[in-house]
């Protein structure tokens, strides 16, 4: 499946470069395994809008941006066999389940507690609209809050290896469904590839591609 995003802003950011949308929440939150593409002429610069979750820019003109934007850098193993690497920290990189409201509210204030974050880090997070089992009583569980977090994106990104390979993985999987991939394969005598129906790749689909007419008023 894939999705497109859109031309406007979402506080202050254009969407297809904005990281919270297009990864920590679409991808990290909601699951979404599918692909993410630009409007055309949308992507309000490509580096940006690959590095926040963006596979494909429409309509392109600018590999080169993407390929110089790619850090190069020389792996090394551990003694574990495992890579060594740096990185900055961009999102959870999972969805973190907790079995209630009062749960997780303990893991963020927990969070805030620790030294994981810097300063500037903890004081761009908000805790607000705390509300209680028992009103009054903040010894009760916690059953509602509200998080806000601040900042500013970089002014430019740094791309890597992996984060192209991660785009074409998912391009490839769409593609990989598609008639055209089954009819290219049998021309090419290719075995083994089977291309089900679009609509069948999905369910609940009917709330979605029925509607009721009725007059505009």
């Amino acid at each position: 499946m894939a999705i497109m995003t859109s031309y406007n802003r979402i506080g202050g950011t254009y969407a297809s470069a904005n990281y919270d949308l297009n990864t920590d929440l679409l991808r990290g939150e909601w699951d979404f395994k599918g692909l993410v593409m630009s409007d055309w002429g949308g992507s309000h610069g490509a580096v940006a809008s690959m590095y926040s979750g963006n596979d494909l820019i429409k309509p392109g003109n600018n590999p080169a941006g993407v390929i110089n934007a790619t850090k190069k850098v020389t792996h090394t193993i551990d003694v574990a066999g495992l890579p060594v690497y740096t990185t900055t920290v961009r999102g959870t990189g999972a969805a973190v389940s907790y079995a209630s409201v009062a749960n997780a509210y303990a893991g963020l204030t927990n969070l805030l507690a620790t030294t994981a974050l810097s300063a500037t880090q903890k004081a761009a997070i908000t805790i607000t609209n705390v509300t209680h089992a028992t009103p009054g009583d903040a010894t009760s569980a916690v059953t509602a809050y509200t998080v806000v977090i601040k900042g500013n994106y970089p002014a430019s990104y740094d791309m890597r290896l992996g984060d192209l390979q991660r785009s074409a993985m998912r391009i490839l999987n769409i593609a990989m469904q598609s008639a055209p991939f089954g009819e290219l394969a049998s021309h090419q005598g290719v075995s083994g590839i089977t291309v089900g129906s679009y609509t069948d790749q999905f369910h609940n689909l009917v709330p979605v591609v029925t509607a009721t007419k009725g007059k505009v008023l």
